[in-house]
C-alpha cells in the first residue's frame, strides 16, 4: 500500500507550491537551532538538577537567539518562517493548539512503554499490543472529524477533542493501572487526532493559496516543536521526581542496581509511576486550558469573519 501511494501520489495528488520561492536562509536555520537546543537543555537541567547557573545561562541564550531569529524573519524578503501568517487569528490559534496537543501526546508516549514494561512487567510485544488501541483511536478520531464537522461547530469539536484527551491523561495520572493507562491513551490519541484534523484544515484555510505551502510547513514545525517540548518538559518532570526519590537517572538503571532486592525494585517502580502521574496531570491541565482557549478564540474568529463589513 505504501509503495502504491509513493508511486501514484505525485501524479494524482495536487501540490501547493509558492510560485516564487526564495532561497533557503541558512543563518535562520542556525538561529532556530541556537534558540531551541539551549532552552530544551535548560529545561531538562532544571528538572533533574534544579535551577543552576548553567541552566539559566542556557535558557537566556536560547531566548536571545529566538529574538534574533524573529527579527531576522521580519527583515528578510524570503523568510524561513512567514510570520505574516500569524496575523490571522484562526491560523495562530490552530498552530498553537496543534503544538500543545502534540506536547501532551508525545510527552506521555515517552513514558508509557517504560511504564508498561518496567513497572507493570509486560514484554515488549505485549506492551505494544496494549498501546495499539490508542493508535487505532488516533486514526478513528481523524477520520470521524470530517463527518462530525458537518453537524457540529468546528471550534466546539476542537474543544471536545482536547477535553477528551485531557480526561485520558487524568485517568493515567490518578489511577495508573493497566486499564487506566490503556483507556487513557485511547482518549488521548483519539481526542488529539480529532482536534488536530480540524485545526489542520483551519490552518490551510486561513492562508492565501500561494502561501499554503508555507502554512503547511509552519504547521509541521509546530508538531515537531510540540513533540520536542513535550519530551523535554513532561519527560524531565517525570525524571526529576524519579531521581529525587531514588538517586538514579533511569528506571532501567535502578532495576539493574537493585540486584533482585524486592524492596528496592518496588520503590523504584513506585517512584517512576509517581513521576509519570505528575507529568500526566500537568499535561491534562495544559490540554484543559488549551481546549477552552481554542474553543473560545476560534468561535470569536469565526464570528468576526462572518460579521458584515461596517457593522
Amino acid at each position: 500500500m505504501i509503495l502504491l501511494l509513493l508511486a501514484l501520489g505525485p501524479r494524482v495528488l495536487p501540490e501547493s507550491r509558492d510560485p516564487h520561492p526564495g532561497p533557503f536562509d541558512l543563518p535562520s536555520a542556525a538561529l532556530s537551532l541556537a534558540a531551541m537546543v539551549p532552552v530544551v537543555a535548560g529545561v531538562k537541567t532544571v528538572a533533574t538538577e534544579g535551577v543552576t547557573p548553567l541552566a539559566v545561562a542556557a535558557a537566556v541564550a536560547g531566548v536571545a537567539a529566538g529574538v534574533v531569529f524573529v527579527r531576522r524573519q521580519r527583515r528578510l524578503a524570503h523568510p524561513l518562517i512567514d510570520l505574516g501568517l500569524f496575523a490571522r487569528r484562526p491560523f495562530t490559534v490552530s498552530v498553537t493548539t496543534n503544538l500543545l496537543g502534540v506536547f501532551a501526546l508525545v510527552g506521555l508516549l515517552v513514558l508509557l512503554p517504560q511504564h508498561l514494561q518496567l513497572v507493570l512487567g509486560l514484554g515488549p510485544l505485549e506492551a505494544a499490543l496494549w498501546m495499539l488501541p490508542g493508535s487505532i483511536a488516533g486514526v478513528a478520531g481523524a477520520l470521524v472529524a470530517t463527518r462530525l464537522v458537518r453537524r457540529f461547530a468546528g471550534p466546539a469539536l476542537v474543544g471536545v477533542g482536547l477535553g477528551l484527551a485531557g480526561v485520558g491523561l487524568l485517568l493515567v495520572g490518578v489511577l495508573g493501572g493497566l486499564g487506566a493507562v490503556v483507556g487513557g491513551f485511547v482518549l488521548l490519541g483519539g481526542g488529539v487526532a480529532l482536534a488536530e484534523a480540524l485545526t489542520n484544515d483551519l490552518i490551510l484555510a486561513a492562508a492565501p493559496a500561494d502561501r499554503a505551502g508555507a502554512a503547511s510547513a509552519i504547521s509541521e514545525t509546530g508538531y515537531e516543536l510540540g513533540g520536542a517540548l513535550g519530551t523535554a518538559v513532561l519527560g524531565s518532570i517525570a525524571a526529576g521526581v524519579f531521581t529525587a526519590r531514588t538517586g538514579q537517572e533511569t528506571l532501567g538503571g535502578a532495576l539493574a542496581h537493585a540486584g533482585g532486592d524486592g524492596a528496592v525494585v518496588g520503590a523504584a517502580r513506585e517512584a517512576f509511576t509517581a513521576g509519570m502521574q505528575g507529568a500526566a496531570v500537568l499535561g491534562a491541565v495544559v490540554l484543559a486550558v488549551t481546549a477552552l482557549g481554542a474553543w473560545r478564540l476560534l468561535t470569536r474568529a469565526g464570528a468576526a469573519e462572518r460579521e458584515p463589513v461596517g457593522v
